[in-house]
């Protein structure tokens, strides 16, 4: 029984280690834009802040409006209408929240003229921080080649669900007027369990089992 104890525990162990903690975040060039899922809500500022979000801080530009006090905003390449931009002069934090108690598995945004010292981070639904994203971060992220476009990218990042945690938001940092986004988009948490989390459901079955089967063995008949 011992060792049957000590293999299934063995080989929990050993996934729960392969289990990422987060799926993490990838990008893309701005060329390259997500394929949402019909459930998703997307935010492009152009239209307003939709039903059931709220905005505090940062400012709202379109490129008519991003010169003079604001000259250091960018519209992201890709990007149309209006957009958010964070900064010394535009607020140095802002914070775009689900007013809600249900979260999203996953957020993608168009973020503009990437920077190391831009900083995204990841809410839940009570407020707390599951991730910061940086402009360091992100894959070809501070590439500059001498175009405006280059270092635009679309960033997605997806919780996993095995933590039980969902994404109730976003808040956007800068120390200067350089932090740009645009089309921002929040995408439904899906339902299904991971193979890892299935396959430590099997093991603990299989374990649970064994042992029983162990057991009954063990036990004298009855006369």
């Amino acid at each position: 029984m011992k060792k049957v104890l000590l293999g299934v525990m063995a080989a929990i162990a050993t996934l729960s280690a392969a289990a990422p903690a987060s799926a993490g975040v990838s990008s893309t060039s701005y060329l390259v834009p997500p394929v949402y899922a019909r459930d998703t809500t997307v935010i492009d500022f152009t239209n307003g802040i939709p039903s059931g979000f709220s905005l505090n801080g940062g400012t709202v530009l379109n490129d008519s409006t991003s010169t003079g006090a604001y000259k250091g905003a960018i519209q992201p390449s890709g990007g149309s209408g209006n957009y958010l931009a964070v900064g010394a002069t535009n607020g140095t934090v802002a914070e775009l929240k689900g007013t809600g108690s249900t979260g999203w598995g996953a957020v993608s945004l168009l973020w503009g003229t990437i920077d190391s010292f831009n900083s995204l981070d990841i809410l839940d639904t009570l407020g707390k921080t599951i991730a910061t994203i940086t402009g360091a971060d992100i894959a070809n992220g501070l590439l500059k080649t001498g175009t405006t476009s280059d270092n635009n990218r679309y960033v997605t990042y997806t919780v996993d669900p095995s933590t039980g945690r969902q994404i109730g938001g976003l808040r956007f940092t800068s120390p200067t007027d350089s932090f740009e986004v645009d089309n921002i988009a929040f995408l439904k948490p899906t339902s299904v369990p991971e193979p890892g989390t299935i396959a430590l459901f099997a093991l603990a079955v299989l374990g649970l089992g064994m042992l029983r089967a162990r057991k009954l063995k063990a036990q004298p008949l009855a006369l």
